[in-house]
């Protein structure tokens, strides 16, 4: 064996669902070998004691995200330092919204420039809103340039955001053909209330559970029928999991239509919204009634993938008595793995890893530990047990110590001791080093 740039040694390996007590050794940003023999090597890191596991996949958070006059907190500097404490070694963004296949264009290479400062690898989904232009050049053109998915959303009407069904069953259509991925933001528009004046304590109602589990049922027709590839973001109510499973185990065993759910829908409910800090909460959709949340819990290994919808304000934009006044968004990349762990132990993983690689056409490349896979590696030890509170790692390396955070009281355990992205680390003992990630082209479905 030639000499390598890094083993990683005496560590307990995570290999797609199993773990192994061996070595990982890695040479030119690629693993070169898992065996427990010690080759010639620059640099060795003991990972004694801990877990070792690829690198965390996150594909949906929003970095430097503009609506209206406002722009979420992280950029893909700040962001991808989070990333990097996080055990996250993929992005995966969004292109802002465009309705013709020029303005795809453009919004791609802004987002380029935007994401320069990247410390890890990252990719984007294209995102759609009142589209006109032709779909099969727009699916050729989204797989060729390595962004094999597509993200619309069937609410906001009222700005022009919604795609109606017709164009969606399209889609789905031209999923199969092409080899893509239609992500759907899935609030049935008619169930929601976009009038004005509103209090925060009210934004459950605005968007009750129906709206969801109805619009998701009907997705999962329309894939059904349509053919193609289906994956809803961000699913936050136990009834609409339960009702694919009841109805459509034969689309989810296929891999034909995916679920997507993020840390805050398992760990707080809508009583949040009664609080006076309810503002903190204020993401879509919103936080559901507690028994929601506990059905969504007790079906967790129904889940595919788990991703954060990181995208964070500053608390002075967020603290607002009136919804209308407040931008929606949460935190999360930081705090997901050892939020969760508590809940559900070496689960949590493999919709952290693997099996977001799979579905986001990342895989073998990211998402596992094998020969041949990027160097991607987090360090983790499970044994650590705290709260979190305003004095994190992440918020010394960022300068925001004492920072308020929705997650402020919750129990965690394990901890991100290091990470690194193609064999360099980006993060050891909480101190992030520079880094320049890339862009991932992901493979076509």
């Amino acid at each position: 064996m030639s000499a390598m740039d890094l083993s990683i040694v005496n560590g307990s390996v995570y290999r797609e669902g199993r773990f192994e007590r061996t070595n990982v050794h890695i040479k030119d940003g690629v693993i070169a070998a898992i065996a427990g023999d010690l080759p010639e090597v620059e640099s060795t890191f003991d990972a004694a004691g801990k877990w070792v596991l690829p690198g965390l996949i996150d594909p949906h958070v929003h970095f430097n995200l503009r609506v209206g006059g406002t722009v979420s907190r992280d950029d893909f500097r700040t962001g991808s330092m989070l990333a990097a404490l996080g055990g996250v070694t993929t992005i995966i963004d969004f292109l802002d919204p465009a309705d013709t296949l020029a303005g795809m264009r453009n919004a791609f290479e802004e987002r380029k420039r935007d994401a320069a400062g990247c410390l890890v690898d990252y990719g984007f989904h294209p995102t759609i809103m009142g589209y006109r232009d032709n779909l099969r050049e727009l699916a050729d053109f989204v797989v060729s340039q390595g962004m094999p998915s597509i993200k619309l959303f069937t609410t906001y009407a009222s700005t022009n955001r919604r795609t109606g069904d017709r164009l969606i069953a399209a889609l789905c259509k031209e999923s199969e053909r092409a080899g893509f991925t239609v992500l759907v933001h899935a609030e049935n528009d008619g169930l929601v209330d976009e009038s004005t004046g509103a209090p925060f304590s009210q934004h459950g109602r605005r968007r009750p559970p129906l709206s969801e589990i109805s619009e998701v049922v009907k997705l999962a027709q329309i894939c059904e029928y349509s053919g193609g590839y289906c994956y809803i973001v961000h699913t936050n109510c136990g009834t609409t999991v339960a009702k694919l499973k009841q109805g459509f185990a034969e689309l989810l065993r296929e891999g034909r239509f995916a679920i997507e759910s993020c840390p805050h829908y398992f760990l707080f409910d809508d009583s949040r919204y009664a609080d006076r800090l309810g503002y903190r909460y204020v993401m879509t959709p919103p936080l559901r009634p507690a028994g929601e949340r506990e059905r969504l819990a007790s079906l967790f290994d129904d889940v595919d993938v788990i991703a954060t919808d990181h995208c964070p304000y500053p608390e002075e934009a967020k603290d607002h008595a009136c919804l209308d006044d407040i931008p929606n968004g949460i935190e999360g990349i930081p705090y997901t793995l050892p939020a969760l762990f508590p809940l559900f132990g070496e689960r949590v993983i493999a919709k952290m890893t693997h099996e977001s690689a799979r579905l986001h056409g990342l895989y073998p490349r990211k998402g596992v530990l094998r020969e041949g896979s990027d160097g991607d590696v987090v360090i983790f030890d499970p044994a650590r047990s705290y709260v979190f509170d305003g004095n994190m790692p992440w918020h010394r390396a960022l300068g925001r110590d004492g920072s308020v955070s929705p997650y402020d009281g919750v129990r965690a355990q394990g901890e991100v001791v290091a990470t690194f992205v193609r064999g360099r680390a980006v993060m050891r003992d909480g101190e992030v080093l520079d880094h320049q990630g890339t862009f991932i082209p992901r493979g076509r479905r």
